[in-house]
C-alpha cells in the first residue's frame, strides 16, 4: 500500500476533525494525527489556550510532526487544520512529494459544513463569526 498524506480542510465547526477521527478509526497501519490545535492544548488537563502570537508557532511544529512522521515512514499522516487556501498545506504538499505520499484532501461534507452560523455555533475554540465569514469567503479550491 502506498503511504497516505490526508489534508482535511474546511471552516472550524465544520467537523473536519470529527471526520479525521473516523478516518483514523478506519485507516490501517501507522499513524500521524497532527494538528495546530494540540499545540495550543495543555496534554494534562486538556485545556485549549490559544493566544495569536502562537499562530505561527503552532502551524510550524505541525509541520514538523509531519515531516518527522514521514521520515519514520507512517503509512497514514492526517493533517487537520482549516487549510483555507492553498499556501496554508503547500509545505505539507512539498514533503508529500519528497517523501513519496500519496495526497487525498478531505473536506468537510456536513450539512453544515459551508452554513457559517452554524460552524460560528458548533466551533469549539471560539473562532468568531466574522473570521469564519471571511475564511468561508477566501476559501480556494485545490
Amino acid at each position: 500500500m502506498t503511504n497516505k498524506l490526508y489534508i482535511m480542510r474546511g471552516l472550524p465547526g465544520s467537523g473536519k476533525s470529527t471526520q479525521a477521527m473516523l478516518r483514523i478509526n478506519m485507516a490501517w497501519g501507522t499513524i500521524c494525527y497532527c494538528s495546530a490545535d494540540l499545540f495550543h492544548t495543555n496534554i494534562e488537563t486538556d485545556e485549549y489556550n490559544w493566544k495569536p502570537e502562537n499562530v505561527h508557532y503552532a502551524h510550524q511544529w505541525c509541520q514538523l510532526e509531519a515531516r518527522s512522521a514521514m521520515n519514520q515512514g507512517f503509512d497514514a499522516i492526517i493533517v487537520d487544520n482549516t487549510n483555507i487556501k492553498k499556501k496554508d498545506y503547500q509545505y505539507y504538499l512539498d514533503i508529500a512529494k519528497q517523501y513519496d505520499y500519496e495526497v487525498e484532501y478531505l473536506v468537510s461534507d456536513t450539512e453544515w459544513a459551508w452554513d457559517v452560523e452554524e460552524c460560528f455555533k458548533r466551533n469549539t475554540h471560539n473562532v468568531p463569526l466574522d473570521v469564519i465569514q471571511r475564511m468561508k469567503d477566501s476559501y480556494e479550491p485545490h
